[in-house]
């Protein structure tokens, strides 16, 4: 690539079978108003065109480094594109979401050379979208002791007296200096296929000597009623509880202040999701009653009931909460199989 200096940004795109994003997703990328940038896009073995359009795309735009590689899953896909990065930041950005044009020269601008900046996020539901700013009484910059003490708990814990739901521990908010990720030796978990976004996030969080904020959001995180209603996979409770395990280990949650140890927390939001994937399996419904009864026996979502004050919940929320705590198994999937359907209706 022909630049004067290293890109200021790398952004890494991966990709599996998602030819029909995959324009929408590339253009918005390149037209950045930030042009000192490199592109990565990295094909985990689609079997869709989606070689086909990466390599169109690279043929036009000296800026874009199209690679292919065998199937192995997101997160490899993630950590193969870092090879190639030379960027000082480094961005992700899935292929069926979409970016701002001005992006990455707000976040830049921001930045103060921290080890990790970050942003917020909107939520597109087809015809609807919610925007999820990080809050406007931050900062613009947190240091060492002081970003576990006010950041860290944002993507931790939610309800009253903080906020109505928990910051999403997306990578593609943020910008991560990419000397501070390589010397950390912080990687993607292959194991994990779904939400090992969260621990990464909060590792990273953990060890950044610095964050800084930018209070605006300009990541669109599409959210397609085909993911929620057809592509339920068994996988996902797992992989939460070996999210929460990995949590543990370095010790996430004793960062959560102790007047919001009784809040709904990462782990309470874990087992609505799962409950959720769980609504989109096309198995009998007594069936599903009895898989809803597995989930809320499992490690760390067996106590919950009893570690979360109900009082702290968003109050259109509470019932769902006495469901879990009561364990009402049937009335769980059968509000989830509704949420399923009617979300599917308004997309």
């Amino acid at each position: 690539m022909n630049y004067e200096n290293k890109p200021k940004v790398s952004v890494i795109v991966p990709i599996y079978n998602k030819a029909s994003f995959l324009k929408k997703s590339i253009t918005s990328i390149l037209r950045q108003t930030e042009k000192n940038i490199e592109i990565i896009l990295v094909d985990d073995g689609s079997t869709d065109n989606s070689s086909e359009i990466c390599r169109e795309f690279a043929e036009k735009d000296s800026r874009i480094l199209f690679k292919r590689k065998e199937n192995q899953g997101s997160m490899a896909t993630r950590n193969y594109g870092r090879k190639f990065a030379n960027g000082d930041y480094i961005a992700f950005v899935d292929p069926d979401d979409f970016i701002e044009s001005n992006t990455y020269e707000q976040m830049l601008k921001c930045s103060n050379n921290a080890d990790i900046v970050l942003s917020g996020l909107i939520h597109e539901f087809g015809k609807k979208k919610r925007v999820q700013t990080m809050p406007q009484n931050l900062n613009n910059l947190y240091e060492n002791s002081d970003i576990r003490k006010f950041i860290l708990p944002l993507f931790l814990v939610y309800g009253k007296g903080i906020r109505e739901d928990i910051l999403l521990a997306s990578l593609e908010i943020a910008l991560f200096k990419r000397i501070f990720l390589d010397e950390q030796n912080i990687f993607s978990n292959e194991k994990i296929t779904y939400s090992e976004d969260w621990l990464f996030f909060l590792e990273v969080l953990l060890k950044a000597k610095n964050v800084a904020i930018e209070h605006n959001a300009y990541y669109h995180y599409v959210h397609n009623a085909q993911g929620l209603t057809e592509n339920y996979n068994p996988k996902l409770v797992l992989d939460y509880v070996e999210v929460l395990r990995g949590l543990d280990k370095i010790r996430i949650f004793e960062y959560v202040p102790q007047q919001y140890r009784k809040h709904p927390n990462l782990t309470y939001g874990f087992l609505l999701h799962s409950i959720m994937n769980l609504a989109g399996s096309k198995e009998p419904i007594f069936v599903l009653r009895e898989k809803v009864r597995d989930i809320l026996n499992m490690d760390y979502f067996n106590c919950l009931g009893k570690k979360i004050n109900p009082s702290n919940i968003p109050l259109k929320r509470r019932i769902l909460f006495y469901f879990v705590k009561f364990r009402l198994h049937l009335l769980l999937i059968l509000l989830y199989k509704l949420k399923c359907k009617f979300y599917k209706i308004g997309n």
